[in-house]
């Protein structure tokens, strides 16, 4: 069972450790990321990111891209969450990633706008590492706030 201390070190260390990856510098990516993630963590998201393995793919696949597309990224929590499920500790956060598009991301030219992109991730925590996460972002989102609209209109009224 999780004790609440060990549940609020975890939030604080996610959280913590998160912003610092969001807001990396060059050269400070690796260090950032093997401080909270164990080094074979395995990492889920939505396509075409889809499953990875260990510290440095995650690095090369998900996050050195994102942060070359989005320099100023910032993190804007929204709902951070903890607790244990199957004797399994979880830290869930939802919330934005905030940053100027300057440069091309997943085949989507730059803007030179902001863009916030939707975010939900809930990480699996051993020894105080995150060992396994999963990471949702709204791209749809982002290809409509960068102008276009992949889908066929609505038949519907959208709000």
């Amino acid at each position: 069972m999780l004790r609440d201390a060990d549940n609020i070190a975890h939030k604080r260390a996610v959280w913590s450790a998160m912003n610092a990856i969001a807001e990396s510098g060059p050269g400070m990516l690796a260090a950032n990321l093997s401080a909270i993630y164990h080094p074979d963590a395995a990492w889920r998201g939505s396509h075409p990111w889809n499953e990875l393995q260990g510290v440095e793919a995650i690095q090369r696949t998900f996050w050195a891209p994102l942060l070359a597309s989005f320099p100023d990224l910032e993190r804007r929590h929204a709902i951070v969450m903890g607790g244990s499920y199957q004797d399994r500790a979880y830290v869930g956060m939802v919330g934005h990633l905030a940053g100027t598009f300057r440069r091309d991301w997943l085949g989507l030219p730059a803007t030179e706008q902001v863009v916030y992109l939707r975010c939900g991730e809930f990480h699996q925590m051993v020894d105080g590492k995150i060992v396994q996460s999963t990471v949702l972002l709204d791209v749809l989102d982002a290809i409509r706030q960068a102008g276009f609209w992949p889908l066929a209109p609505s038949l519907g009224k959208e709000g």
